[in-house]
């Protein structure tokens, strides 16, 4: 059940054009995948609820997935955008990816996902510092959500973890986007 869990699937499916699932000499487009895999666990409704929970937790992920490539579509040629919109877009794909997706760093939690949300050469005031902690970089990032988008809805997501035992010295009222 933890096919396609890593963060940098997201990544590699996100910032292509037309991505390709490939194993051995066989390849098939990443979206008729999707299509097959959504048409076979309607199907196994109807026989088992045990196959069905099993063909869900294989691939649970793939909505995340899916969303995060139709937004990258959308946004990869846009340039000269406003911090609110920026933020916007990051909160977007953090929510969208549910902290499914496994990290070996958590700052990539972060990191992994700023080049799916506009073109590469768009400047983003939340530098990739890897010599800053996780604390700091969740911190940052929570900051940068509250000011760019003068709203502080981030405070109250149902998805979001504010657990600060795994992150020392972390805000209580900083999320993780763990959960």
């Amino acid at each position: 059940s933890d096919l396609f869990g890593r963060l940098w699937v997201v990544q590699e499916t996100a910032v292509t054009d037309n991505p390709t699932l490939i194993c051995g000499k066989w390849s098939i487009p990443w979206l008729h995948l999707y299509g097959a895999h959504m048409n076979s666990l309607a199907a196994s409704l109807g026989f088992t609820a045990n196959g069905a929970v099993a063909m869900k937790g294989a691939l649970e992920n793939y909505d995340a997935l899916v969303n995060c490539w139709t937004f990258h579509q959308f946004w990869k040629t846009d340039k000269g955008l406003a911090e609110d919109e920026l933020a916007r877009r990051l909160l977007r794909v953090l929510v969208a990816l549910k902290g499914k997706f496994r990290c070996s760093d958590e700052r990539d939690r972060l990191y992994g996902i700023l080049g799916m949300i506009c073109a590469p050469d768009v400047v983003v005031s939340l530098p990739i510092e890897y010599e800053k902690s996780a604390t700091a970089i969740f911190k940052e990032l929570a900051v940068f959500m509250i000011e760019s988008r003068k709203s502080l809805d981030i405070l109250f997501g149902d998805r979001v973890n504010f657990d600060s035992s795994e992150y020392p010295g972390k805000p209580s009222w900083v999320p993780t986007w763990k959960a």
